[in-house]
């Protein structure tokens, strides 16, 4: 019971966190039944369960690469309402 609370108030350091004696209490019963509950997890057999990175498959939804031509420069400069040469140009924002 010592060693479990200076575990909690180990990991209530850790975690930033001031507890009260009441609060350590309470999340070492906590504390114990999750240790439990993973030693419970321990004993499952999974000799027959395979090994997967993903509980579902994946599979990649991206696009394949394409090489498409450049927008034309001159096209897409045609929209901006002030240019000079190849260069939108805007307002100063700052002086």
């Amino acid at each position: 019971m010592v060693s479990e609370r200076l575990s909690i108030r180990r990991v209530a350091e850790l975690a930033k966190l001031s507890l009260s004696p009441e609060e350590e209490l309470l999340f070492g019963a906590e504390l114990d039944s999750i240790l439990a509950f993973a030693k419970d997890l321990q004993q499952a057999d999974t000799a027959d369960v395979p090994v997967t990175a993903h509980a579902v498959p994946v599979r990649n939804v991206l696009r394949a690469d394409a090489v498409i031509p450049p927008f034309d420069r001159e096209e897409m400069l045609r929209n901006a309402p002030t240019r000079e040469d190849v260069y939108i140009t805007v307002p100063k924002t700052f002086e």
